[in-house]
């Protein structure tokens, strides 16, 4: 019986080794571009975050974290990675929920001017569930966003960077950090022609099919777990086209009782130039971003207030 034992632990000890080892490399051989967008979150405390913003780079460069603490003592994180559509977002959302219980989900709802499709390119692609950690939401994440054909390189990024060992940096075998909790800013200025007609607020083209549907299921998810929901959609200079596809997110915040703010139309009311506070035409720079992070913080305050009355 003992010999047996023994045997049987040599075999989950190898087996615990060789699944280490894999892990570590890995962290090292895959591309760490971006890592630290999705990466970074893990390293907050669990359910020590008030707000949870969700969504693609319009949060990740019109949010300030670090300036919504100081000014209205919200502790926030930007849950967002490059190009994330609102299936992608979904996921997110649910891995954040798996360490926080916010008091409020800001949903980035830039993601209802995509069509039907459900992962942006597979470089984004991995930049998002590469650093997921693994779990049963990263599975379903894959199985749900990826082909078929391409769900093992997301399963198994090795077979992806396998060959990355000879383009290894001395930064791969440092840990991923940030002190942004998200945030990524830009101190350009963009160069602005024309700029775009603001349509009428009622002036809508139907969403697609994919990105409704998602946006349905978070805030199906949040209202499942008594969490109120903030939709945002930060300043663009996108053309009309776009901004139809933003407004049509109105009748379904309305449909869910939350509230919707498109700043297309609080720019006024923001101070926000969109020829001075634009990094390029759909991300705010460090000027924007502060006044959108004002805006916003303020907006959430009296929100969260009123839900406590």
């Amino acid at each position: 019986m003992k010999k047996h034992l023994w045997k049987l632990g040599k075999t989950l000890l190898f087996w615990a080794i060789l699944l280490l080892l894999l892990v570590q490399t890995n962290y090292v051989l895959r591309n760490k571009n971006l890592a630290e967008e999705v990466y970074c979150f893990y390293q907050e405390e669990p359910n020590s975050l008030d707000v949870l913003f969700v969504g693609a780079s319009h949060i990740m460069c019109g949010i300030y974290p670090d300036l919504l603490e100081q000014n209205f003592g919200l502790k926030s994180y930007d849950c967002a990675s490059s190009a994330m559509v609102l299936p992608q977002c979904y996921y997110q959302l649910l891995e954040a929920l798996r360490y926080q219980t916010p008091k409020l989900v800001v949903l980035d709802a830039s993601g209802s001017a995509f069509g039907d499709v459900k992962t942006g390119t597979a470089e984004y692609a991995h930049i998002q569930l590469d650093n997921f950690r693994f779990s049963a939401n990263k599975i379903a994440a894959i199985y749900d966003l990826i082909e078929p054909e391409s769900r093992k390189e997301y399963l198994f990024p090795l077979i992806v960077f396998h060959t990355r060992w000879k383009e290894l940096k001395c930064q791969d075998l440092e840990p991923i950090v940030s002190d942004t909790r998200g945030a990524v800013v830009y101190t350009k200025q963009a160069v602005v022609g024309e700029l775009p007609t603001l349509i009428p607020r009622e002036d809508r083209t139907p969403l697609a099919e994919v990105p409704e549907s998602y946006l349905r299921k978070c805030l199906d998810e949040c209202r499942a777990r008594d969490i109120p929901v903030l939709l945002l959609c930060t300043p663009t200079l996108y053309d009309e086209q776009t901004q139809r596809m933003y407004n049509s997110v109105d009748p379904i915040a309305a449909e869910y009782g939350v509230p919707y703010l498109n700043l297309h139309y609080s720019l006024d009311e923001m101070g926000f130039d969109l020829r001075t506070d634009m990094a390029d035409e759909g991300h705010c720079n460090d000027k924007g971003a502060a006044k959108v992070t004002a805006y916003v913080g303020a907006y959430i305050m009296e929100m969260l207030g009123n839900n406590e009355n």
